[in-house]
């Protein structure tokens, strides 16, 4: 089986066939921020070619505050209202799940990836209007969402077409130290039944940039709680298919990846030496509007010089 990858902020995988990270162009008119009512960059926003039959595609996705338009007890969320800062309505709403959903629909020759990694979901009310009206007959049975500590409500989620193996599990990542200044986003964990072959996906969302050298070490202390999930899971089952996605607020060569971290490796072969290593195939593309103007070729071209294109993912 061939694993697809494609994301708004590329993967990191540990599995044991060949992957594809799937350089993404877009092929259409970029959706609208609703925040400041003009187009956003569309990075990855497409893929050029549709999954084969022995192939499936797993994609992340930063939602950007898909909030809905109710002031929740005990959540931050009074900007999202429509009384609050953003004057976030019903239509706004609506909007954004249209945007979303076009977004999505891209991947895939229009069908959508087969599992949608997601984070920035305010809680599981929005995320299934997510799925019924901007994803609507695409198949995503499976809903993996769980309430996080987040003090603004952002969680993790995950949509598939294939069914979930169990319930899905937060892992809380955050300690009582004061190194850490407010709770952080837990790592979500799920496994699917993917053509008979358990799949476990870990999906993230670490602290921001945001706040300096703290926050650097918050995202390396987040890797090696996460790096731990992964080796207890190869621990017990040493084949265990293993993907990792996120948005991990890291550079490809900050230490929060590296060896003290996450302990990903651009080199492919030491994947195959050693059981819980992890692949590393993020590609740094700027979010600078004046320097983002990519080609498909340009994407393809630096996915191929980071060794995106073959790995050891599956």
């Amino acid at each position: 089986m061939l694993i697809n990858a494609v994301s708004s902020s590329a993967p990191i995988s540990s599995l044991g066939e060949p992957v594809k990270t799937l350089p993404a162009t877009c092929t259409e008119a970029p959706p609208v921020d609703v925040f400041e009512n003009k187009p956003v960059l569309a990075s990855p926003c497409a893929v050029t070619a549709p999954c084969a039959k022995n192939e499936v595609m797993v994609a992340f996705w930063n939602a950007e505050n898909l909030f809905d338009t109710v002031d929740n007890p005990g959540v931050e969320d009074t900007e999202f209202t429509p009384v609050g800062e953003r004057g976030w309505t019903e239509p706004k709403l609506a909007q954004k799940i249209a945007s979303l959903g076009r977004v999505v629909r891209a991947m895939n020759n229009g069908r959508g990836p087969d599992i949608l990694g997601l984070c920035e979901i305010e809680n599981r009310g929005v995320l299934t209007r997510l799925r019924d009206e901007g994803l609507s007959l695409l198949g995503y049975q499976s809903i993996a969402h769980i309430e996080g500590p987040d003090p603004r409500g952002i969680d993790c989620a995950i949509l598939s077409r294939f069914p979930m193996l169990g319930q899905p599990t937060l892992h809380v990542v955050h300690e009582n130290s004061g190194l850490w200044d407010k709770p952080t986003r837990g790592i979500l964990e799920a496994s699917f039944d993917v053509q008979g072959t358990p799949l476990t996906v870990f999906v993230n969302h670490w602290p921001s940039k945001r706040g300096g050298r703290i926050r650097d070490e918050q995202r390396r202390l987040v890797g090696q709680k996460l790096a731990q999930l992964v080796q207890q899971k190869r621990q017990i089952d040493p084949l265990a298919k293993v993907i990792v996605l996120g948005d991990f607020n890291a550079n490809p060569t900050e230490e929060a990846l590296g060896p003290t971290g996450l302990g990903a490796t651009f080199d492919r072969h030491k994947v195959c030496q050693a059981p819980a290593a992890l692949y590393h195939t993020i590609t740094e593309i700027s979010d600078n509007p004046t320097s983002t103007t990519l080609t498909p070729q340009d994407v393809q071209a630096m996915m191929s010089q980071q060794g995106n294109l073959v790995g050891t993912l599956f």
